[in-house]
Formats: C-alpha cells, sequence, structure tokens
C-alpha cells in the first residue's frame, strides 16, 4: 500500500501493467492494464497492488508548472 501526499495538482493514473486499487478520499476505483482515472487536488489518495506481481503505474500532474509559479503545496494527510 502506498499513502500519497496531498498535493495541489491534480493526477492523472494511468495503468500500464498490473492491477491496483486506487482510493480517491474513500472512493475506491480498481484499475487493470490501460485503465485510466484521475484525483482532484488535495484528495487523500492511496494505491494498492492486488497482485503478488509488480504494477506499473504512470501518474502525470501539473506538479512542474506549479512548482516554477510558485504555486504548489502539500498538506498532512487526514485519513490517517
Amino acid at each position: 500500500m502506498l499513502r500519497l501526499p496531498r498535493r495541489s495538482c491534480a493526477m492523472i493514473l494511468h495503468m500500464i501493467e498490473g492491477d491496483i486499487i486506487v482510493d480517491v478520499d474513500d472512493v475506491r476505483h480498481e484499475l487493470i492494464d490501460s485503465d485510466t482515472s484521475c484525483a482532484p487536488c488535495f484528495a487523500n489518495i492511496t494505491l494498492t497492488n492486488t497482485k503478488d506481481t509488480p504494477a506499473f503505474v504512470f501518474v502525470a500532474d501539473e506538479s512542474p508548472f506549479q512548482k516554477k509559479l510558485g504555486l504548489y503545496s502539500e498538506r498532512p494527510r487526514t485519513d490517517i
């Protein structure tokens, strides 16, 4: 299980290989090969691999742009 920090940028998650469960603010999405999902800014995001084999997920966000403008921030998680 991987808990991501709450960040000011929205995220796109694209499943390259494997099966994972993405919990976004307690809403569950099951991703398999070639599935795509998104998460809003400052969401509590948890990724859980459902198999014993590695899972590969491509994550795209606008954090480089926000960092360049000085807008990027992280907040403490509220689900811990």
